[in-house]
């Protein structure tokens, strides 16, 4: 809190020549006018943040749990007992009987599916992306605005101050008590609308802070994502061509039944898919837990 106040504070110019016409706006105010000082300025930071922050609330960005499921899905789906040797013998009429029916795995139809997963959860992640960017440029906006209504309560607080001093030293000369009188009502209106500015730039203050805070998860997120769509998808993308060439190239050996130096290639090719997949498999599992 201290950090920011430091921040906007630094940001502020406390000139003479910048206080010059704030301070010569406040000459003529009467105790009544005094108290409608900033209230333009109010009305228009709230609207701004009501409008801001209604956009924020409704803006569809709690989609990274879903696509976090499905990448998770996808994750379990690869499956290296898919491309284990199974049985070549049929099981008998007593084994058909008093066993539990396996269904049996279309690796194609499925690693296919897995596929469209991955693409449907890319599309998420890269919609979730774009609303989270939208999200940090609306965050930004608003930030500056606080900025700008920082600087004017700011101003006009040590505005406010220093013509109270110049009040002070103007009832030694006052002329009569109602000139008196006048003098002591602006200037106590004054020293309460400053303390009102004193409390506004501590809400002003809080609310860059929230503001900073919303940002920078904002940015782990996104950076989060950056990791998913230029590492992890990909990994996944990898492992399912994979998958798919092997087991359409052991489904083609098998329908030709011969060609030894292809299926000892297609062997080669089994055995390198089953190791990324247990490899790269855990690799993507420790990306996404970042």
């Amino acid at each position: 809190m201290e950090d920011m106040a430091q921040v906007l504070q630094a940001q502020v110019d406390l000139s003479v020549k910048a206080l010059a016409p704030i301070k010569q706006s406040l000459v003529k105010l009467t105790a009544a006018e005094v108290v409608t000082v900033g209230k333009t300025q109010m009305e228009a930071i709230n609207d701004f943040i009501n409008r801001t922050m209604k956009g924020l609330l409704t803006e569809k960005i709690d989609g990274l749990t879903a696509v976090t499921n499905q990448m998770g899905q996808v994750m379990e789906g690869l499956d290296p007992s898919d491309f284990e040797d199974k049985p070549a013998t049929a099981p008998s009429f007593i084994q058909r009987m008093f066993s539990k029916k396996e269904a049996v795995v279309n690796v194609l139809t499925k690693y296919e599916g897995l596929g469209a997963q991955l693409e449907q959860a890319f599309i998420t992640m890269t919609q979730y992306k774009r609303s989270l960017t939208k999200n940090n440029e609306d965050l930004q906006r608003l930030f500056d605005e606080n900025l700008s209504y920082y600087r004017f309560l700011a101003q006009h607080e040590q505005a406010f101050a220093e013509r109270e001093l110049e009040i002070e030293r103007q009832l030694v000369y006052a002329k009569d008590d109602f000139a008196r009188a006048t003098l002591e009502a602006t200037r106590e209106m004054m020293s309460i609308r400053r303390t009102d500015f004193m409390m506004a730039r501590s809400v002003s203050t809080q609310l860059a802070v929230q503001l900073y805070i919303l940002s920078e998860n904002n940015d782990k997120m996104l950076a989060r994502l950056d990791n998913g769509l230029i590492y992890t998808v990909p990994i996944f993308k990898q492992l399912i061509a994979q998958a798919l060439h092997y087991e359409r190239a052991r489904l083609a050996n098998q329908a030709l039944g011969k060609l030894p130096q292809w299926q000892k290639k297609v062997t080669t090719t089994k055995e390198t898919v089953q190791e990324n997949l247990q490899a790269m498999t855990a690799l993507a599992n420790d990306a996404l837990k970042r």
